[in-house]
């Protein structure tokens, strides 16, 4: 019975209510949810991750007695359904002189392994190991585009300065822009590696992706199929490297696309879980299924991403996906872009 205004009868608090608090981080699948664009990554259980880390410790220390963990950076987990979950343990170790050492390796435990870190059969994929000192190439395709190339040269300017990161490379395939000097941009900037080729035509990304990838030397460096409108995080490098394994694994990372009126400081948007057009793996991987598709592309824009993650799958190879955070799609018109049919 509602209290009336100015009503001195005393209250009588004989019914309370007891909800059960909802843990929807255990009730989270960890299948990437292709129609919801709101919820992040599912966190690994606080257990699970402490058995496995007691279980690699356990192996460090036999062969390494002075040893001990600092803290834990960080794990991703894959899991098998059938045969078990792989983790990359990233953690941070003291030797026996106390010198601090990162660790970053994949490691495996099986599904028949008990809960118990004293159980955990945990061991080394054969031959999953990623390159600390890969090349990553970003390569992206730009057509008029001179105020968003200028806020491209700028970010990557810090990129470079934040991380001193020497095995990187930035690759512009310009399809004859008329509203800037892209090649003299980029020379006046501090970027201290690049390439630039100039291309003909209407704007294509397929083959300007192509063109750009052709300019690799090395067939044992990363490529990522990089978007002009990208805001990045700092270890965007790292986490590519650590994500791309030759021979085994791509990385497509999933972008917010922010709201308009949105920006990185007050990033409001969803999650762009149908697009996998921004996309990591090494040249020698994307030249064994076949490189960009630019016949079937030819004229176009727009469903190059699926196309190419088929046969990416299709050709053996696992393709890593999580939500990155600080990795946004800037908002903005489509108004006079490339005057091309496009999806």
């Amino acid at each position: 019975m509602p209290l009336k205004e100015n009503d001195n009868t005393p209250a009588k608090w004989t019914q309370t209510f007891k909800i059960k608090s909802v843990d929807y981080q255990g009730q989270k699948s960890h299948n990437l949810n292709m129609n919801c664009r709101e919820t992040g990554n599912a966190q690994v259980p606080e257990a699970e991750a402490e058995a496995i880390v007691g279980a690699y410790m356990e192996k460090v220390t036999q062969r390494h007695p002075g040893w001990r963990l600092e803290r834990v950076v960080n794990m991703v987990r894959n899991v098998d359904v059938k045969k078990g979950k792989r983790y990359l343990l990233e953690l941070l170790m003291r030797d026996e002189s106390g010198e601090a050492r990162r660790i970053s390796e994949y490691v495996y435990a099986e599904s028949s392994s008990g809960p118990d870190q004293h159980q955990l059969k945990i061991c080394y994929p054969t031959g999953f190991r990623w390159n600390p000192q890969a090349t990553v190439h970003f390569v992206i395709p730009v057509k008029n585009q001179a105020r968003w190339v200028h806020l491209l040269i700028r970010d990557v300017e810090t990129l470079v300065r934040e991380t001193g990161d020497s095995h990187f490379n930035l690759i512009l395939t310009d399809f004859s822009s008329s509203d800037m000097d892209m090649e003299q941009a980029l020379v006046r900037s501090q970027i201290p590696r690049y390439q630039y080729k100039k291309l003909s035509g209407n704007f294509e990304r397929s083959r300007g992706l192509q063109e750009g990838v052709n300019l690799i030397k090395d067939p044992h460096s990363i490529v990522f199929l990089f978007d002009l409108h990208i805001s990045f995080p700092s270890h965007i490098i790292d986490l590519i490297r650590k994500h791309c394994v030759e021979g085994y694994q791509a990385f497509a990372p999933v972008v917010m696309r922010m709201e308009c009126g949105s920006s990185p400081i007050d990033a409001r948007g969803l999650w762009e879980v149908q697009g996998f057009g921004l996309l990591g793996l090494y040249k020698s991987d994307l030249m064994k299924v076949g490189g960009m598709n630019v016949r079937e592309f030819k004229g176009r824009w727009g469903g190059e991403d699926w196309e190419l993650l088929d046969r990416i799958i299709m050709g053996g190879l696992e393709v890593e996906r999580f939500y990155m955070r600080n990795f946004y799609h800037h908002y903005h018109s489509k108004r006079g872009m490339w005057n091309v049919n496009h999806r």
